[in-house]
């Protein structure tokens, strides 16, 4: 039995290592955009150690984790060692995706990422108009984004470079009218992929999805029999939204496999199942460690196509 067959018969223990890991080269930001709790955090920042990091790698990929998400709360490329992460993941057989706010993609940095052997890079961008995405992306610069944004793609034309490229935008009420004529702005810089994304309320954090009441949309969420997450200081959450590390599972030292089939993860998952069948009497048994109870996740289709 594989992890996504636990899931879908609603088992807690998965058999299997994570297919994902969420690791967090660092909580550091140069933006503070209005719909990312980063800005609002209580916990430390600082710096994922390569020593922590080469740890965590090997175990990863002696156990069969297929990707490292090498992105979580902050600009990753604020990391000094990131494209020597990413080199190293490729060197052990891991995939590698980088999200990016892409305002430190300059000719330099864009040419030193593709080399690295990135598979997924993922551009953030509310780009619509230069108003727009200063007010949601503040300290953000419209005019040197977009132009990151084509240099690294003319980059990877010109080097053919095997990174699949993405820009992505958040379906906010600022951006909606103007999605088509942004979509139509992004196919000519020649990305492989436009997608528009759903608003989430990172657990509770911001007000997107207001109608936590739509039990027919409910699915248990599939994001503990699938991925991890690590912050940088080697602690181990079980959700890529779990910004402040509310529920800690364990930590680096003591190895993926005890964090993800350790007692805490189990008790998370029995909850999420438990949730669905309690969901309509109770509203979803909305105590769970300040964690998933406000959650919109669970009620956003596109995050449960497995």
């Amino acid at each position: 039995m594989d992890n996504l067959e636990a899931y879908r018969k609603s088992e807690t223990h998965c058999p299997q290592a994570p297919w994902t890991l969420f690791v967090e080269p660092t909580n550091h930001c140069n933006l503070k955009c209005v719909f990312c709790p980063q800005k609002s955090q209580e916990r430390d920042l600082g710096f994922l150690s390569m020593d922590l990091y080469k740890k965590v790698l090997e175990e990863a990929a002696e156990i069969g984790v297929h990707k490292f998400n090498l992105f979580f709360l902050g600009e990753s490329l604020m990391h000094k060692s990131l494209f020597e992460m990413i080199q190293l993941a490729s060197d052990h057989g891991v995939q590698t995706r980088l999200n990016t706010n892409s305002s430190f993609l300059d000719e330099k940095r864009s040419r030193e990422l593709l080399e690295s052997g990135l598979d997924y890079l993922t551009i953030s961008f509310e780009g619509v108009n230069k108003e727009i995405y200063e007010n949601l992306r503040v300290k953000g610069n419209f005019e040197k984004t977009s132009q990151n944004i084509q240099t690294v793609i003319r980059q990877k034309k010109e080097g053919n470079f095997k990174t699949q490229i993405s820009i992505e935008i958040i379906d906010l009420e600022e951006t909606q009218p103007f999605l088509p004529e942004f979509e139509e702005r992004m196919r000519s810089y020649g990305p492989d992929e436009i997608v528009t994304k759903v608003y989430r309320n990172w657990i509770g954090y911001l007000e997107a999805q207001k109608d936590l009441s739509l039990e027919d949309s409910y699915q248990v969420c599939s994001y503990p029999w699938r991925s991890m997450a690590l912050l940088w200081d080697g602690t181990f959450v079980p959700c890529c939204v779990d910004y402040d590390g509310k529920y800690p599972l364990g930590h680096a030292k003591d190895g993926i496999m005890n964090a993800w089939n350790g007692e805490k993860m189990l008790e998370l998952r029995h909850y999420l199942i438990e949730r669905k069948k309690d969901l309509r009497s109770s509203h979803g048994l909305r105590e769970c460690h300040g964690l998933c109870a406000t959650c919109d996740i669970p009620f956003q289709e596109e995050d449960h196509k497995l």
